[in-house]
């Protein structure tokens, strides 16, 4: 059943404004295919743009640990 499957979370982060912001898409689009190819469900997508990953204080992230708890 739909219920017996693993819960996951998505997060991609990008790190500078130099990089393309596409890499988060295409980040969360590699996970969901993942994902799909485990027979996990993805119960939600989070993400941080331009945002050094040195610090947890980044929004997307912290969305993220609000969800888990």
């Amino acid at each position: 059943p739909m219920t017996d499957k693993p819960r996951v979370f998505i997060y991609a982060r990008y790190s500078s404004d130099m990089q393309n912001p596409m890499s988060v898409r295409d980040q969360i689009d590699q996970c969901e295919r993942f994902a799909g190819k485990k027979g996990w469900r993805v119960l939600e997508r989070f993400e941080d743009s331009a945002m050094s990953g040195a610090s947890d204080q980044r929004p997307g992230f912290q969305a993220m640990r609000e969800a888990i708890a």
